[in-house]
C-alpha cells in the first residue's frame, strides 16, 4: 500500500515535477522503486513537452503517429518493415484509445528510464544480498550507479528515437534476469518483443548467444587490443567495408542491407560526418565515444572478472563495436547500449572486489567521460529547453495536457548546424 508522502509526492508532481523531484530522491538513495518510478515518471514529463528541431526523428513519428489516427489495424501492417511491428501496434494503440501523439514519446521515455533504473536496482540487491563481505558500502554504490547510468541514458535519443532505447531497455533488462535467474524463456520471449520495437535488439542476442563459446584467453586478448587501438586511431574502415562485402549477398537476400547506413556515401553511415561542421564532428566522433573509449580500456587494464557472463559478452560486443565504427548510426546505437551494460558490470565488480587506487582513477576518468558527452549534449540541444520546459517552472504539468505539439512549433535547425 503506497504511504501518505509517496502519494503526495505522485500527485505534487502531476502539478509542478521539477519542484517534487527533491523529494522523489530521497527513495532512490534508499534504492527503492517507488524513487526510481518518480524520476522515470519526470523524465517522461519532459518527453510529452519537448518541442523538438524540425531535424529530429520525433518529428517523423509524429507525423506517423498522425496518420495512425486514420488507419485500421489490417492497414497498420503496411507501413514500416517487419521488425518495426510490435512498436508500431503500440503507437497504433495509444492513438486510437483517444490518447494524444505525445503520450508515444511520455510512456516510451518513463518504460525505458524506468527499465534501465530497476535493472540496477536488481543488480544492487542480488549482489548485496549474495557478497559475504562487500567492498564498498550499499549507498555508495547507490549513489555512484545512479549517476552513472542517468548521465548514460541520453534523454534526446528517448524523447527522440524513440524505438532504438526502448528495445534495448527491455533487451538489458531480460539479459541481467537471466543472469541472475538463468531462465532462457524470458531471456527469449522479452527479446522477441526488443526486436519487434527495434531489430538492433536481434544483433544484440546473436552476440550474446556467439559470447557462450567464447573464452577471455590470452589470445582473444591480443585481438581485442588491437581492435582496441584500432578503434581509438579511426583506423577501422578497412575490417568493416571488408565484412560488409562479404555480406552484403545474404544482407540483400533478406531484406536487410540498407546502403544509408553501410555505404562509404551513406548518409547515416560514414557518409553523415561529411555533412557535418567542425562542431558537429568532434562532438559526433570523439565526444560521444568518450565514455566507450574509457569503458573498453578496463578489459585492457584488469582481469580476473566476478561475473564470467556479463564480462564474456562486453568483451565480444566490444570487438563487434570496433567492426561497425565507420557507420556513424550503428556505433551510435551500440555505444550506448555497451556503455549501460558496463556500468552495470563495473558495479557488480565494485561490490565483490577490492577498490584500487587504479580503479579510483578509472571510476574519476569515467565519469567525468560522461559529464563531457552530457555538456556536449546540452550544447547541441540548447535551444529546446527553454523553450519546452521553461514554464514548468510556474505552469501545472497536467494543464498542459491539450497542449500539442505543433509542427509550426518545431524549432528550425539547418542539418549540420551546432
Amino acid at each position: 500500500m503506497i504511504s501518505g508522502n509517496k502519494l503526495i509526492i505522485f500527485i505534487g508532481s502531476l502539478f509542478y515535477p521539477i519542484y517534487f523531484l527533491p523529494l522523489a530522491f530521497q527513495y532512490v538513495i534508499r534504492n527503492e522503486k517507488f524513487g526510481y518510478f518518480m524520476i522515470s515518471l519526470f523524465m517522461g514529463m519532459l518527453a510529452y513537452t519537448m518541442i523538438p528541431y524540425d531535424t529530429m526523428d520525433i518529428v517523423r513519428h509524429y507525423e506517423k503517429f498522425e496518420l495512425f489516427s486514420s488507419i485500421s489495424f489490417d492497414e497498420l501492417f503496411l507501413e514500416g518493415r517487419l521488425v518495426d511491428y510490435i512498436f508500431n501496434i503500440y503507437a497504433w494503440a495509444i492513438i486510437k484509445v483517444g490518447l494524444s501523439k505525445e503520450f508515444v514519446p511520455l510512456s516510451v521515455t518513463f518504460i525505458s528510464y524506468y527499465l534501465y533504473l530497476v535493472t540496477f536496482k536488481i543488480i544492487i540487491d542480488r549482489e548485496f544480498s549474495s557478497s559475504s563481505s562487500p567492498h564498498v558500502s550499499h549507498k555508495f554504490i547507490v549513489l555512484l550507479g545512479f549517476f552513472l547510468i542517468i548521465n548514460e541514458i541520453r534523454f534526446m535519443d528517448a524523447a527522440s528515437g524513440l524505438r532504438n532505447i526502448f528495445s534495448f531497455s527491455i533487451f538489458s533488462y531480460a539479459l541481467i534476469s537471466y543472469i541472475y535467474t538463468k531462465k532462457y524463456f524470458s531471456l527469449i520471449l522479452l527479446s522477441l518483443l526488443a526486436i519487434g520495437i527495434h531489430f538492433s535488439a536481434f544483433i544484440a542476442l546473436l552476440i550474446f548467444l556467439v559470447s557462450h563459446f567464447i573464452r577471455i584467453s590470452t589470445f582473444s586478448k591480443g585481438i581485442y587490443v588491437v581492435c582496441y587501438f584500432l578503434f581509438v586511431l579511426g583506423a577501422t574502415d578497412v575490417i568493416f567495408y571488408f565484412s560488409i562485402n562479404k555480406l552484403e549477398p545474404y544482407l540483400r537476400e533478406y531484406g536487410l542491407y540498407f546502403p544509408s547506413y553501410f555505404d562509404e556515401d551513406g548518409v547515416w553511415g560514414a557518409g553523415y560526418y561529411l555533412t557535418q561542421n567542425i562542431k558537429s564532428l568532434i562532438f559526433e566522433k570523439y565526444i560521444k565515444t568518450f565514455p566507450l573509449y574509457v569503458a573498453g580500456l578496463y578489459f585492457i587494464l584488469f582481469r580476473n572478472f566476478k561475473n564470467q557472463i556479463l564480462s564474456r559478452y562486453l568483451f565480444v560486443l566490444f570487438i563487434f563495436i570496433t567492426t561497425i565504427s565507420v557507420s556513424r548510426t550503428l556505433l551510435d546505437r551500440f555505444n550506448w547500449f555497451f556503455v549501460i551494460l558496463f556500468i552495470y558490470f563495473l558495479l557488480i565488480e565494485l561490490i565483490n572486489g577490492k577498490v584500487s587506487n587504479l580503479k579510483r582513477v578509472f571510476i574519476f576518468i569515467f565519469s567525468f567521460s560522461l559529464i563531457t558527452m552530457d555538456l556536449g549534449s546540452i550544447y547541441k540541444y540548447r535551444d529546446i529547453f527553454g523553450r519546452s520546459w521553461g514554464d514548468l517552472l510556474y505552469t501545472p504539468f497536467i494543464f498542459k495536457y491539450d497542449n500539442h505539439i505543433e509542427p509550426y512549433q518545431y524549432i528550425i535547425r539547418n542539418s549540420g548546424e551546432q
